[in-house]
């Protein structure tokens, strides 16, 4: 289990995503995991989280309703 959780909540935040990725990413420690809480983005939020291999970081998507 990872020492750090790192929480990053995005709403159609495509444009500066990947600069907070990259933020995290960039820290000494690296016992940690990258939990990113998308909100039902309508952009391409979801593609920028995808471009990461880093098997410390987590996707999750809430759902729209039908």
């Amino acid at each position: 289990m990872p020492k750090v959780s790192v929480i990053i909540n995005v709403l159609n935040g495509e444009t500066t995503l990947a600069e907070a990725i990259e933020s995290a990413l960039a820290q000494t420690s690296t016992d940690f995991e990258l939990l990113i809480w998308d909100d039902a983005s309508h952009d391409g939020s979801a593609q920028v989280v995808a471009s990461y291999g880093d098997p410390r970081i987590r996707y999750h998507t809430r759902a729209l309703p039908r």
